[in-house]
């Protein structure tokens, strides 16, 4: 777990670089209330113009929870919120919970209110899990102060693992450029943001590192960033997923006839990639995860 003397020192080091926001999510940043309260006043004394939080809003059991949960965040200086809710989340949160959870933001006046609804790409594709993400989008529709935003499911990870099955697979051929995802902004030349793991892994793109934060000086990876050694991923930069395809086929690789997304390509070669290249593929949990394989609903 990612300690608020780990967030302190983490902006300490960034002190010389311009930083417009700090998002908080996980798993679930309100599992730990201590850390998350700590983490919301560290970023606010240093001056951060945005401070949010991504979650699943368990904690809202009752319109009234949610605002005594709300409260003293955001005295503490939590600004902007995101609540997930969707036919993934609903399987163990209730959708109830999470519309708590934003009613009580939209009435403390939370400067950023947003409810994010994931669908399997294409979101027209009929399945469980779409169908009751579009029952949700419908009960959260027609507000004017809450900002409802449409979020594809990227096949990386467990969702390559457990959800690539719902989508219509297709031949693809690997991608010579991609973008970050939408959360990190900008483009691999010139991102607008950077995430980091509870274990010090900076990332642009999940389970891609640029290195270990509790290892070496943020600011120096930032510094170094296009030009610290790191050969896959000057590879990526350069010739995108289609020169890791490259790479992965010199040591062995073989190309699979369908994929669900370019994503979806590009994890499974770097997840053939991953033990050649542990230090840059990782956290190695992006690749390992042990897949839990949800029954198929028709």
């Amino acid at each position: 777990m990612m300690t608020a003397q780990d967030v302190k020192r983490y902006l300490a080091e960034l002190r010389g670089h311009p930083l417009e926001s700090v998002w908080i999510y996980g798993g679930e940043p309100f599992l730990y209330p201590g850390v998350l309260a700590e983490v919301i006043k560290i970023s606010k004394r240093k001056g951060i113009a945005q401070i949010g939080v991504l979650t699943n809003g368990y904690w809202a059991t009752s319109p009234s929870a949610g605002l005594r949960k709300l409260s003293p965040l955001k005295q503490a200086g939590l600004n902007a919120i995101i609540i997930s809710t969707d036919g993934l989340h609903a399987e163990a949160v209730s959708p109830d919970l999470a519309i708590n959870a934003i009613r009580a933001a939209l009435k403390m006046g939370f400067k950023k209110v947003i409810a994010s609804v994931a669908f399997i790409p294409p979101r027209k594709l009929s399945n469980p899990i779409n169908d009751r993400s579009e029952e949700i989008w419908a009960k959260l529709k027609g507000n004017p102060h809450l900002l409802l935003e449409e979020n594809p499911v990227v096949f990386i990870g467990r969702a390559a693992q457990e959800l690539s099955d719902y989508c219509q697979p297709k031949k693809l051929k690997a991608a010579q450029k991609c973008k970050p995802p939408s959360y990190i902004g900008g483009s691999f030349d010139e991102p607008q943001g950077l995430e980091i793991d509870p274990y010090g892994w900076v990332m642009i793109c999940p389970g891609f590192s640029l290195g270990n934060a509790q290892k070496q000086p943020l600011a120096k990876l930032v510094e170094q960033y296009g030009n610290s050694g790191n050969t896959l991923w000057s590879i990526f930069c350069s010739h995108g997923p289609a020169g890791l395809l490259n790479l992965a086929q010199e040591k062995g690789y073989h190309q699979r006839a369908l994929y669900a997304s370019d994503c979806h390509l590009c994890y499974e070669v770097r997840k053939f990639l991953q033990p050649y290249y542990p230090e840059y593929l990782a956290p190695a949990g992006c690749y390992n995860e042990i897949s839990r394989k949800r029954q198929r609903v028709r």
